[in-house]
């Protein structure tokens, strides 16, 4: 939780995901699955990215969201909606 992630050349999320994807597991095993959804809000909050090209800046934002939204359960009120992602439209070398 006192990690900052920066990736300054995205492209389609691809490590991004990766980190969501290990936290998932890691905190699944450790925790519960209860802690899931909580832990991949707080790495939502976390996760800051920069692409140049639209394409993939907006690729990368439709993953991260499907991959860190907190899925709604029957029966249940929906779920809060996911924090803005922290994915820029940037040159990182300018």
């Amino acid at each position: 939780p006192a990690v900052t992630i920066l990736d300054p050349a995205t492209g389609t999320g691809t490590f991004l995901l990766g980190i969501a994807e290990r936290v998932r597991a890691q905190v699944d095993r450790d925790v519960g699955p209860g802690a899931v959804e909580p832990a991949l809000r707080q790495l939502a909050e976390r996760m800051f990215a920069f692409e140049l090209l639209i394409g993939p800046y907006a690729v990368a934002h439709y993953r991260l969201h499907h991959a860190l939204a907190e899925k709604p359960k029957p029966n249940q009120p929906p779920p809060p909606p996911l924090p803005r992602l922290g994915i820029y439209l940037a040159d990182t070398l300018a």
